[in-house]
């Protein structure tokens, strides 16, 4: 309840009863993202695109970095 209660003070979030008009209750009734809150969301998948996108660059940059190191022990060795 207390992060419900954080995100409809920050207009992330807003709840909605369609039974009852005047009043709502946000522990029993439906949330809806607000366009705040959509811009929000938008934000938070993008940056979390791009940290997946620069992890996976660079875990190839390591696995090149490994594989060349692997090749000048072979070599080494041979």
């Amino acid at each position: 309840m207390r992060y419900l209660k954080v995100l409809l003070a920050d207009d992330i979030i807003c709840a909605h009863d369609q039974t009852v008009e005047q009043s709502f209750n946000i522990a029993c009734d439906n949330l809806y993202l607000t366009k705040s809150g959509f811009e929000n969301v938008e934000t938070i998948m993008q940056q979390t695109r791009d940290i997946f996108a620069s992890n996976h660059e660079a875990e190839k940059h390591f696995a090149s970095l490994q594989e060349q190191k692997n090749d000048r022990y072979s070599a080494v060795s041979d």
